[in-house]
């Protein structure tokens, strides 16, 4: 191999990006959920601030899942981020974002949708833990004026041999 070759092979590699530090399929149940208990244990363990898998080719393809403490200004706990987006310059994508308490349980996530950076189609579904069930609110766009907003209370479903 002649070194103009290896000059593009090196430039082809670094446009693929990789930033792994953990495999989370390792740590997904059978039924495909991620198992925050063992994310949990695996952050500890690993002594780094946060676990990241991910690979990115630049104006194509992003794909990158992260697990740490919970950002500022959330309750003490962790959050989980998985986030993909395909075509040039995040095009059309999905982020779903979780913010758990200390123990793992939920507190709050948000899940979005786009295409066409969200001008031609943009979904957002919230899920906020409350001690009346969860708050539910969607968000749905076409065309930045087509749409709808809902917002809901999930009944929690009451111990047997309880009366309401």
């Amino acid at each position: 191999m002649n070194e103009r070759n290896l000059a593009c092979l090196a430039g082809s590699l670094a446009l693929l990006s990789a930033c792994s530090s953990y495999d989370f399929a390792a740590a997904r149940k059978p039924d495909g959920e991620l198992d925050v208990a063992r994310l949990i244990t695996d952050l500890k363990a690993s002594g780094k601030e946060q676990l990241v898998e991910g690979l990115w080719i630049p104006l194509l393809w992003c794909d990158v899942t992260t697990f740490g403490p919970a950002a500022r200004g959330y309750p003490a706990g962790y959050t989980l981020s998985e986030f993909t987006s395909v075509g040039p310059l995040f095009c059309a994508g999905h982020h779903d974002r979780r913010h758990l308490d200390t123990n793992g349980g939920p507190i709050e996530r948000v899940d979005r949708d786009w295409f066409g950076w969200g001008i031609l189609f943009h979904d957002t579904d919230e899920r906020i833990e409350t001690p009346s069930g969860p708050r539910l609110e969607s968000s749905r766009r076409y065309a930045l004026i087509l749409g709808r907003d809902h917002t809901w209370y999930q009944p929690q479903e009451r111990a047997a041999g309880t009366t309401p």
